[in-house]
């Protein structure tokens, strides 16, 4: 029950973000805004740990931060790019939904499963249809979209990356901040590199926030996106890292990316209400059926783990201090 509470939590946090970043787009370069929103989240897991009374053991810190580095401050700025390219929040949202096909995907490439070869199937089948009327509905580039896929992948790789890492069932917070520790780290550097002395590429700001240097766009920040900052922080890069690192020991780091779907069904609701007068018919009718057949891959994807595997994670031994 709880592993369930945790999914929908998460899930549904995951699946607004796209939402929030959609807001403050305009007003950050993606560097910029990636390394604010994990700053602030950084802040928020740092205060809960300052309020936990026993002493906690990091394990496997390493592989953490490199799997820290792929699940925020990569895709989060390519995501942010792809959107600042005019991507609609509707593309963004299913393709990310997607996150699931491509570590499945990745999990059957490395051997770490055998069979799903038709979920995958009709699941990139899925992918294709959604990025097939992408091109003509919204404004959005190609290379907008491409940056979104690459996002996507690298979500995908971190999750079975960190599928190691439930071995050691470590407490969530301090895996959490260490992960969004290690993506502030690198985002602050390049916004400093990059961003403050405005050069900045493209590629990397398609709305040249940046030009002016010295982070001159700052004073132009409302105070409406200055909030949806603040919800991307607390809520994007602390309270679904969390949740993240508790389905990590309860049902692994594969598939804790379902969490990702309900992004999909965003996008859903996002096109079938805010676009149907910029796009035609046969553009919603592709993207609606795009996503069906990825929500169904997933479902002949990923099973309910049976009580037998919860059972088999719950007696897996844990690696106390004294021991190590």
């Amino acid at each position: 029950m709880a592993e369930a509470a945790a999914l929908v939590g998460s899930a549904m946090i995951s699946g607004s973000m796209f939402l929030f970043t959609s807001v403050v787009k305009d007003a950050f370069p993606p560097l910029s805004l990636v390394m604010c929103r994990l700053i602030l989240g950084c802040c928020g897991l740092l205060c809960l740990l300052l309020l936990q009374e026993k002493q906690l053991v990091l394990e496997d810190g390493p592989r953490l931060c490199v799997v820290g580095l792929m699940n925020t401050v990569l895709p989060y700025t390519l995501y942010a790019a792809a959107l600042s390219m005019g991507e609609s929040v509707s593309a963004a949202s299913a393709l990310a939904g997607a996150t699931p096909i491509f570590a499945a995907g990745l999990c059957v490439l490395s051997r770490r499963r055998t069979s799903g070869w038709p979920g995958l199937a009709l699941g990139m089948c899925g992918v294709l249809l959604i990025v097939s009327r992408h091109g003509r509905w919204a404004g959005g580039s190609w290379l907008g979209m491409m940056l979104q896929l690459l996002g996507v992948l690298f979500k995908a790789s971190a999750a079975v990356l960190a599928q190691d890492l439930r071995k050691a069932r470590p407490s969530p917070l301090l895996p959490a901040l260490v992960q969004a520790a290690a993506g502030a780290a690198l985002a602050a550097a390049l916004s400093l590199l990059l961003d403050c002395r405005g050069v900045t590429p493209q590629l990397l700001d398609p709305k040249r926030l940046s030009r002016g240097g010295g982070y001159s766009f700052l004073a132009s920040v409302s105070l409406t996106q200055w909030l949806c900052l603040l919800g991307l922080s607390l809520l994007g890069s602390c309270a679904v890292y969390l949740l993240q690192f508790f389905l990590l020991a309860r049902v692994g780091a594969v598939r804790q990316t379902l969490m990702d779907q309900l992004a999909l069904v965003i996008g859903v609701l996002e096109a079938l209400f805010r676009h149907e007068q910029e796009a035609s018919t046969s553009e919603v009718v592709i993207f609606l059926l795009g996503a069906a057949l990825v929500m169904t891959a997933t479902a002949l994807l990923y099973q309910p783990p049976s009580q037998r595997e919860i059972d088999t994670i719950s007696m897996e031994p844990m690696v106390s201090p004294e021991s190590s």
